[in-house]
């Protein structure tokens, strides 16, 4: 009965993650364990959904128990290696991939643990490492798709653009490959096309990529929609008294030291919390979800559906939000494994763009930092860019959501900096590259902070820490200009857009 009250408990707390509901999710898999205590699957899935709710003792608790319960088990290890990966703790991923292979190198599971070993140490710049382990991997099975695009990426980042590009038309035209694999194919593909300025051969290749994602994007552009819905009521109906109402201190309030970097996604975000996150007085959160999963999420629940997130939170208690700026403050914490202390926190996420209002009700002390680029080149950059389906990404299978989304991204912090009595600071992403030195120095000086020389090696310390970003590879070098005015390569591509863009083009001085 046990077994069968734990599989149950197990469904219905699956169904709870994917509504969101991870509160419920963790409950009630703890219940699943309690039953039955020594399955390893349900220990996995508890581990993975507290890891991923920052809560990492807890889940590295439940991942010993596991190995405790088969300590010489490959499979076991290699399972456990998958969780650490999930919850972001490549170390620890890395160690449990490499225990796996020690003890059965020959086992049906051997490549897969081979290349997802080596994924791990691309992503972390160990190119050697990673080459031999794909070499092995291809030595047992020389077919292998995943072998191959890992070897072809490889190949990119080596130089080898030949054989790259032989191997990544192979993969992406091979039709009973999984879609997701012929997808990434076409998308390194045309990066590689375009670092040898061949940009029409890249844009069609981009092109089939997305043509491969839009049919498995329907539950992601249906969370887009309802996110923008609110986003425009938002911004159509927020004034000046709001600001003015959040302003007020609450006098037992916690102060917080804290700013946030944001803008649309590809504006120069991650160049610079990279800069900035080489201070040692500052600390940044490097694209976590802390305040939608802990804020913003949790005070809407307790609303009917299709309260207007303002009215929503104007009926807020304010012990409810001391509480949830309280839980941000302590989950940020978690992620980090110490605490913040008298550092400055750093939450970097343009995710947070078109939640802004919201977040300045939480934060009114927050300090802002909105990352400027050209219009034309931050949509082209979303548009190359290779990321997982998410509602946000969502808006990049087609140009003409891109714009919109772009649209709906810069009306917001418009409307914002109409509105906001609080510091804010603008910075064009092509002056910061232009002139390192003086942009991060009058940012340092907007946040309080003494010069450090330690921010113009940032791609040093880069190379030492897990970057979230997909331009992970780009922080780990120094500050370039390639990416500059690289949209007039696609002008006749982007052509349907430009007229979207123009408004944008002008208010923040790219007309030249």
């Amino acid at each position: 009965m046990n077994r069968l009250k734990a599989k149950a408990l197990a469904q219905v707390a699956n169904r709870a993650w994917a509504y969101n509901l991870r509160y419920k999710t963790i409950s009630l898999l703890t219940e699943a364990v309690r039953r039955e205590p020594d399955n390893p699957e349900l220990l996995l899935n508890l581990a993975a959904a507290c890891g991923r709710q920052r809560y990492y003792d807890r889940a590295e608790e439940l991942l010993a128990r596991v190995l405790e319960l088969a300590p010489r088990k490959a499979t076991i290890h290699r399972r456990v290696a998958q969780v650490y990966a999930l919850i972001d703790r490549p170390e620890q991923a890395v160690a449990c991939f490499r225990r796996s292979l020690e003890l059965n190198r020959d086992t049906t599971a051997t490549v897969p643990t081979l290349l997802d070993l080596a994924r791990h140490y691309e992503r972390r710049h160990q190119l050697d490492d990673a080459r031999a382990v794909v070499a092995e991997a291809l030595e047992r099975e020389p077919a292998h798709p995943d072998a191959q695009l890992q070897q072809a990426m490889l190949d990119r980042r080596g130089g080898f653009f030949a054989e790259a590009e032989s191997r990544l038309r192979a993969l992406a035209a091979h039709a009973a490959h999984p879609w997701q694999l012929r997808a990434q194919a076409s998308y390194e593909l045309g990066q590689l096309l375009d670092q040898q300025e061949r940009y029409d051969e890249a844009f069609d290749a981009l092109t089939s990529a997305k043509r491969l994602m839009v049919p498995h994007a329907t539950e992601a552009v249906r969370l887009n929609q309802e996110s923008l819905r609110r986003n425009a009521e938002i911004v159509a109906t927020i004034d000046k008294t709001h600001y003015e109402r959040w302003q007020i201190p609450d006098g037992e309030d916690t102060v917080y030291r804290i700013a946030t970097l944001t803008s649309h996604p590809r504006s120069g975000t991650t160049l610079v919390e990279q800069v900035l996150d080489s201070h040692d007085q500052l600390v940044s959160a490097d694209e976590f979800d802390v305040y939608s999963q802990w804020i913003h999420l949790p005070i809407l629940r307790k609303f009917r559906y299709g309260t207007p997130v303002l009215t929503a939170l104007d009926h807020v208690p304010p012990a409810v939000r001391r509480q949830a700026r309280a839980t941000y403050w302590k989950q940020t914490e978690a992620i980090f494994d110490e605490p913040i202390g008298d550092r400055m926190l750093l939450d970097k996420n343009p995710g947070l763009m078109v939640m802004l209002p919201a977040v300045n009700w939480a934060f009114p002390e927050m300090k802002m930092l909105i990352a400027i680029r050209d219009p034309r080149d931050v949509i082209l950059s979303c548009f190359m860019q290779r990321v997982p389906l998410t509602p946000i990404s969502s808006n990049w299978l087609a140009l003409d959501p891109a714009a919109e989304f772009y649209t709906c991204a810069m009306r917001t912090w418009l409307k914002v900096r109409e509105l906001t009595s609080g510091r804010w600071i603008e910075f064009r992403y092509e002056d910061v590259v232009a002139d390192l030195e003086s942009h991060a120095r009058r940012i340092l000086e907007f946040l309080g902070l003494p010069w450090d020389e330690r921010v113009l090696r940032f791609y040093e310390h880069a190379r030492e820490k897990l970057v979230r970003s997909p331009t992970y590879q780009d922080v780990t070098q120094p500050v370039y200009q390639k990416s500059v005015a690289r949209w007039r390569h696609y002008e006749k591509h982007l052509a349907p857009i430009l007229d979207k863009l123009a408004p944008f083009v002008r208010e923040f001085g790219y007309e030249a």
